[in-house]
């Protein structure tokens, strides 16, 4: 008989530094240093009392030995198609649901205990897993025993799971839709169950008649393991202060351009266009788009063909607080380059055994130790996440490549 698991990785982006950078290891940290805002907590965090949203100035006078740390998300995602990898192994169906989270198609066979085992060994983080007859049922499981827990829902322990799950915990159940199951004295998932079909289509909107079904053990919600093909990928972040300053919004423009392309060459694809925005102060936001003559994924060929669009863009008197860039028009990276002269190959084949090479180093050593020339300003801020993080000395460098825009 087949089943629906859902994995839910426990604090996942404070997981991931802390599997990173096992200095964070059993310490109060969270991450979102760069917009000044707590995003993610781990679980001593937590219990310090840290809720997401809080601001960093507020959880630190809560937990004054907190660790803030900017988020990294290049990285989260790449930890992120790592566990949709080991999860297909044990399924032919698996939907990447949200970049901690996923759903998969099991039957009686498969050990949801080795599925978790493999999860956590070879990614060094934890995870909470259910398993049950529906989508809603399994992710009910895995949020019931927090941290690292393992529940399987059935016909054994689906009234007491029910019976233990506030109505307004339940995935599906909105704000709304709680408050009004609440207002007629249902409070619990079970308590909503034991009510007929028609009262609930009467009461509720087509949703919530889903997740009634759901909640009982009829699946809906199919899974959906085709993955539609990426149509863009994008980079922006929040200054950690305004500013005016052309030099430094050129330096967090071309970190952002550095973070999209190495995404793009991770998963092998190449772009036709580019959009990048400026931010005000005032939350007014300066877009442009330029296509390219040919598709590309290295930092050097988008920053020297937006760079004129930027002098267009850019105010002077003007404070600004993020930048960002979009790629699109995005296509699959051929293996061989047959459409240009040989020179032209030459040159782009160089380019792509340099990117190579400091994609290796720098997933080795930390994003951004090896970066262009035009990031200085804010290259200093992306090895160390932390004030509490030691940095090596030896390994945070610019490369000189006079052809590529690149400085020593």
């Amino acid at each position: 008989m087949q089943r629906i698991l859902h994995i839910d990785g426990d604090s996942f982006f404070v997981a991931c530094e802390q599997a990173m950078n096992p200095y964070l290891r059993n310490k109060p940290v969270i991450t979102g240093r760069e917009r000044s805002i707590a995003t993610a907590m781990s679980i001593e965090a937590k219990r310090a009392g840290i809720t997401r949203g809080m601001t960093a100035c507020q959880a630190k006078k809560i937990c004054p030995n907190l660790i803030v740390v900017s988020g990294n998300y290049l990285a989260y995602a790449i930890f992120s198609q790592r566990m949709n990898s080991i999860l297909e192994r044990y399924s032919n169906c698996v939907e990447a649901y949200s970049i901690d989270e996923s759903f998969a198609l099991i039957d009686d066979s498969i050990d949801a205990h080795a599925i978790k085992d493999a999860l956590e060994i070879e990614l060094g983080l934890s995870f909470s897993i259910g398993i049950g007859q529906s989508k809603t049922l399994a992710k009910l499981g895995s949020n019931y025993n927090k941290p690292s827990g393992c529940v399987i829902i059935d016909e054994h322990n689906r009234e007491e799971v029910l019976h233990n799950t506030p109505v307004q915990k339940v995935w599906g159940i909105g704000r709304k839709s709680a408050a009004k199951l609440i207002r007629h004295g249902i409070t619990t998932a079970y308590e909503f169950t034991q009510q007929s079909q028609e009262w609930v289509r009467n009461t509720l909107h087509k949703p919530g008649v889903e997740i009634f079904h759901e909640l009982r053990g009829q699946s809906v919600y199919p899974l959906h393991d085709k993955i539609s093909p990426q149509k863009s990928i994008s980079s922006t972040r929040t200054f950690y202060e305004t500013s005016g300053d052309r030099e430094y919004i050129w330096s967090r423009l071309s970190q952002n351009i550095e973070n999209v392309c190495a995404k793009a060459r991770k998963q092998n694809l190449l772009a036709g266009t580019a959009t990048f925005q400026l931010k005000t102060q005032d939350f007014t936001y300066h877009t442009h788009t330029i296509k390219f003559s040919s598709l590309v994924n290295t930092p050097a060929t988008v920053l020297y063909a937006i760079r004129p669009l930027f002098e267009k863009a850019y105010r002077k008197n003007t404070m600004y607080r993020a930048t960002g860039i979009t790629l699109s028009n995005l296509a699959p990276q051929p293996t061989q380059q047959s459409l240009f002269d040989d020179s032209e190959k030459e040159k782009r084949e160089d380019q792509r055994e340099l990117f190579k090479s400091i994609d290796t180093l720098n997933n080795k050593y930390g994003k951004g130790t090896i970066h262009l020339g035009s990031s200085p300003l804010v290259s200093k801020n992306i090895s160390r996440q932390s004030t509490h993080e030691p940095t090596h000395p030896s390994i945070h460098k610019t490369i000189g490549i006079p052809w590529l825009g690149l400085v020593r």
